[in-house]
């Protein structure tokens, strides 16, 4: 019994000496295990603390379990107790705290392993924006869950992207408001062609185009300059000077032309030399320019050469070596007649009339100037004798194709000419031998171009409306009755009848709105009708067969009782031509419809003159006339 309990109980001593050593090595080991692990904890711990990145681990329900030491400075809390708060403590935001339980809540429902969002926080007493990252972080064993957030200050980060988004915003709405057209393109290089990089709304407005069209092309394809010889310097300028300014045009998709001036800078873009060109749109200013020449170089009434140009063509034939010219000189007849009598508007319109007939039949390329109020030159160059003269014959027949289409207006031009020969070497003097022929025809034929004048206004009077319809026929057989009753002999009835013919010469200056307003005039529309007797009589002294009734025109609305016009003179002083034809051209103006009243019966008319008489009339001569017409 003994050896056998002995046997068993040094069996079981061994076996529970077995069981101490296990013990005893499984504590060591697991005092090692956990040594291992606090360090390792700490390790890990100290790893965290060193890192720059914010670190927070928090278990499912979203309370902290550890964060680092960077996060505890951000918080501005380094050694506050913040394990077990929830995480959503540390936000500022309301929107911020709803989206950080969201991102926790699907993280443990494993709707997702990451996420990330970014939330402000107070770092260091300044708002700090903040990148989170999240990922969840298994448990072991029947230990949970747990999710690891690495945070990132952004904040310089965004308010750098946010600059760049402002200046970049920036620059669109100044790039885009511009009113002038704006390219961006690459400098030519070797045998690569430049090409656009970026346009403005307003290029793409102005050339037709949408950005995708024109971003495609070449600057070549839609800017020419002015002078194509120009463009190897406009290239040198930019090149060398980094700058250039010149003018081109610009052309549209329809292949309009606009004309325009580019200033164009070179600078690098990514290493790259890139053109910045701002095109401004000089239409206006073109055609102002075009304007102030055509002004400088053009007489402003015909349109044709004026003085001063005339002078630099003389000048520059001054300097040819040969002189191969000829020259007309051109010479209104009459304009201050028609000036004085129809007024200056058709006065001007003579003038360009002449000019227009002058100019239609000279060859392209000759030259016609208006150098002074009524005188018109021509030089044809390279030309002989012949060609002058088939010239002048154009004129000649140009004007009279006028007069058919304008009788009322009657042109006449007396012309001279001179055609330089080999030995002719001084412009002025085939100038003046041009004149000189010019001023002989003038004398020449001065009587009849004035006598067509004179007949063309008397047709233009004529067909004025009441003036036609037999008055001057009337007034002639009533004043030849009156004037052989008191016995004038026929010298002086022969003045009578010119005279009736042609007291209201004047009235041809009088504008159709006076003289044929049906209503009562005023008192400046009476004072401009009363002009006529003065206008008439300027034309009188102006043409030598109406000379001898000049002083009659000018009298013959004068009253016996010196309230006539235009002297005022009384009585006797009034010749008796004058108040001989003022009873006859009464009576035929009353007893005649008028625009203002129709015609009054003649025993009427014969009580209006016994009215007058020794007012307006005289009365001698009243009672006189008055007796003619009972006879």
């Amino acid at each position: 019994m003994s050896s056998e309990y002995a046997k068993r109980s040094s069996g079981d001593d061994a076996a529970l000496h077995r069981e101490v050593a296990e013990l005893a090595s499984a504590k060591a080991s697991l005092s090692k295990e956990l040594d291992f692990s606090r360090t390792a904890n700490k390790f890990l711990s100290s790893v965290l603390d060193t890192v720059d990145a914010l670190v927070v681990v928090v278990d499912a329900s979203g309370r902290i379990v550890r964060l680092n030491q960077a996060f505890r400075q951000a918080l501005s809390a380094p050694g506050q107790k913040m394990d077990g708060r929830y995480l959503w403590e540390m936000l500022l935001l309301p929107d911020d705290v709803l989206a950080i339980q969201t991102i926790i809540g699907r993280l443990q429902a494993k709707q997702c392993r990451t996420a990330s969002a970014s939330f402000w926080l107070t770092k260091s007493g300044n708002l700090r924006l903040i990148s989170w990252s999240f990922t969840v972080l298994h448990g072991s064993g029947d230990e949970g869950d747990y999710i690891v957030g690495v945070g990132l200050d952004v904040t310089e980060r965004e308010q750098a992207e946010e600059n760049l988004r402002i200046n970049k915003e920036r620059y669109q709405v100044l790039f885009n408001s511009v009113n002038d057209a704006v390219f961006v393109y690459s400098l030519a290089k070797g045998d690569q062609r430049s090409r656009l990089i970026e346009v403005n709304e307003v290029a793409c407005e102005r050339l037709g185009y949408r950005r995708e069209e024109l971003i495609k092309l070449s600057p070549a394809d839609i800017e020419r300059p002015l002078i194509t010889a120009q463009i190897p310097l406009i290239d040198h300028k930019l090149r060398q000077q980094k700058h250039a300014l010149f003018e081109a045009v610009h052309l549209t998709k329809t292949g309009e032309e606009i004309p325009v001036e580019v200033n164009a800078h070179l600078f690098s873009l990514y290493g790259q030399p890139t053109v910045l060109s701002v095109a401004r749109d000089i239409t206006e200013r073109k055609e102002l320019e075009e304007k102030l020449r055509f002004i400088t170089m053009h007489d402003s009434l015909t349109g044709l050469y004026n003085r001063a140009y005339f002078d630099e063509e003389v000048r520059r034939l001054e300097a040819a070596r040969e002189l191969k010219v000829g020259i007309v000189g051109c010479d209104v007849d009459g304009l201050k007649l028609i000036n004085d009598s129809m007024g200056h508007q058709a006065g001007d319109a003579l003038l360009r009339a002449a000019a227009a007939a002058i100019a239609s039949a000279v060859r392209e390329g000759d030259f016609v100037a208006r150098v002074g109020g009524d005188e018109f030159v021509v030089l044809l160059y390279n030309i002989d004798a012949t060609g002058v003269k088939r010239v002048m014959d154009r004129i000649r027949a140009a004007i009279a194709k006028q007069n058919g289409a304008e009788p009322g207006l009657p042109l006449s031009i007396s012309l001279g000419c001179a055609v330089a020969t080999e030995d002719t070497k001084d412009i002025h003097q085939l100038l003046k031998e041009a004149d000189d022929h010019m001023y002989r025809e003038k004398l020449h034929h001065s009587k009849s171009a004035r006598s067509m004048l004179v007949h063309g206004l008397k047709k233009a009077l004529e067909a004025r409306d009441f003036i036609t319809d037999g008055h001057g026929e009337r007034l002639m057989d009533l004043i030849d009755k009156l004037g052989r009753t008191i016995g004038l002999d026929e010298r002086d009835m022969a003045e009578l009848r010119l005279l009736a013919q042609f007291h209201d010469f004047g009235k041809v200056g009088v504008p159709d709105r006076i003289l044929f307003k049906p209503g009562r005039l005023t008192e400046e529309e009476y004072a401009e009708m009363q002009r006529h007797s003065e206008i008439g009589h300027r034309i009188a002294q102006s043409v030598p067969d109406l000379c001898p009734i000049a002083d009659r025109i000018l009298k013959h609305h004068e009253w016996w009782n010196g309230q006539g016009c235009p002297l005022g003179l009384a009585g006797e002083d009034i010749p008796l031509e004058c108040r001989i034809l003022s009873i006859a051209d009464a009576y035929d103006a009353m007893t005649s419809d008028r625009p203002y009243r129709k015609a009054m019966p003649p025993e009427d008319a014969l009580k209006e003159l016994q009215r007058f008489k020794g007012r307006q009339f005289d009365p001698l001569l009243v009672d006189k006339f008055i007796n003619v017409l009972n006879q």
